[in-house]
């Protein structure tokens, strides 16, 4: 068996380095589709946070509204809607 040539060791490094940067490639790949997929999933999330604000903002406005309704005295708890002056949803001649 013959001694590799100056030649086939000069090709020897390139090679290498060769084979290092497809590597490399190969991983910036997957990197760049796990990158991608895991922005799809926050833009998604993002969506359904701004769903959950509004629908907290709109749950505390009306806890809000049925606060002030019970401390006015003026919220019908028999089911139906409120009424000024039937405190408790009951009439005064009652």
């Amino acid at each position: 068996m013959s001694a590799p040539s100056e030649r086939d060791q000069d090709a020897r490094p390139a090679e290498l380095a060769n084979a290092r940067i497809t590597e490399l490639e190969i991983q910036l790949a997957h990197l760049s589709r796990s990158y991608d997929q895991l922005n799809e999933v926050v833009v998604e999330q993002d969506r359904s946070v701004e769903i959950f604000k509004r629908m907290i903002k709109k749950l505390q406005s009306k806890v809000s509204d049925l606060e002030h309704a019970t401390s006015k005295g003026d919220f019908d708890f028999s089911g139906g809607e409120a009424t000024e002056g039937h405190e408790f949803g009951f009439d005064s001649e009652d």
